[in-house]
């Protein structure tokens, strides 16, 4: 009996032993199956961290491919049209101011649209004359009215108007400090501050311009910005190119020289003239030699600055770029590069 009792007790640890073997198993199988789950959910994570790295580099890497290919190559088109245009009337309608395409780099798709920026009334021109109020009036005439609420200009120094305001009134008082006597050193001081000399542009990029936060609540996306500025620009000569650029953009243009009817009847016989004629409209538009002064040079008959917007969308991941190729007097080009989220 006591041999039996002893062997119920061996079987009995025996069992306990093989219980405490089995549950360790089992522990050891849970954790080992958890790391695994962590160490799969960590490999999934880099995954798509690299494939979102790579679909990004792709973006890019298209985006300066369009920007250094189709850029200068449009620019080039733009000038070649000018003078084509320039030994037939008829074909003037044949020439927009920009051009929409779409292309795939890489199993990625880009939409572009190339513009002339010189076709377009531009903004930091009629900010020199007229000042914010006149850009105001100029966004809201060739923009649509749903966008007009995005507009919030900022500019970075003040109008032509407002230096020579300024320097006659430094000038008045330097004379009235001569004449009393007084010392006038500060007023030469003065004087020397507040001198334009070189002025850099009073709007240097959309966002002088725009409120992207409304543009965003209005449209959904910044992609709207390229649909509100498709009649006015910031960059260029400074100087309209009247054979491509719309009537609204004409009249804008020349309406912070002359009336609103003068300038409507220079639109309208810039569309009736021969195309190297624009000096001859002038003469027979505008009878004050001043006004027609200062008209002629904001119009041209050619243009020296293109632009391209850029859209990469995989479906999953959207960018915007916008490249502005602008050439000097001289022949040299710069680039100038923005780049939307």
């Amino acid at each position: 009996m006591h041999h039996s009792h002893l062997n119920r007790r061996q079987r009995v640890k025996r069992t306990n032993r093989q219980g405490v073997v089995l549950l360790i198993v089992l522990v050891a199988i849970v954790v080992l199956g958890a790391a695994l789950t962590q160490v799969a959910r960590a490999n999934s994570r880099a995954n798509i961290a690299v494939q979102r790295q790579q679909r990004a580099l792709q973006q890019r890497w298209g985006m300066l491919t369009c920007q250094r290919a189709v850029l200068p190559a449009g620019q080039g088109a733009f000038l070649g049209s000018d003078f084509v245009a320039k030994q037939s009337a008829k074909l003037r309608q044949k020439y927009r101011h920009q051009i929409a395409d779409q292309v795939e780099l890489g199993g990625q798709k880009f939409d572009l649209l190339l513009a002339d920026e010189d076709a377009k009334a531009n903004l930091n021109a009629i900010y020199d004359l007229g000042g914010t109020s006149a850009c105001e009036k100029a966004m809201r005439d060739t923009i649509d009215l749903g966008d007009s609420r995005s507009i919030q200009l900022r500019p970075q120094r003040r109008s032509l108007g407002e230096f020579d305001a300024a320097v006659s009134r430094a000038g008045s008082s330097r004379l009235g400090n001569q004449q009393s006597g007084s010392d006038q050193g500060d007023d030469d001081e003065a004087a020397d501050e507040i001198e334009p000399g070189f002025l850099p542009p009073a709007f240097r990029s959309w966002g002088d311009v725009l409120d992207f936060d409304a543009v965003i609540q209005n449209a959904g996306d910044v992609r709207q910005i390229a649909k509100t500025t498709q009649n006015v620009t910031l960059w260029g000569t400074g100087r309209l190119n009247v054979w491509r650029a719309s009537d609204d953009a004409i009249i804008a243009v020349c309406r912070e020289v002359v009336q609103d009817g003068l300038a409507r009847r220079i639109q309208q016989r810039v569309r009736t003239a021969p195309l190297s004629q624009i000096d001859l409209v002038l003469r027979q538009t505008v009878t004050n030699e001043e006004d027609r002064r200062k008209v002629s040079e904001l119009l041209a008959d050619s243009s020296q600055c293109a632009s391209l917007w850029v859209e990469a969308n995989d479906g999953q991941t959207r960018r915007q770029q916008l490249s502005v190729l602008i050439s000097d007097e001289t022949g040299l080009t710069r680039t100038i590069v923005f780049q939307f989220p």
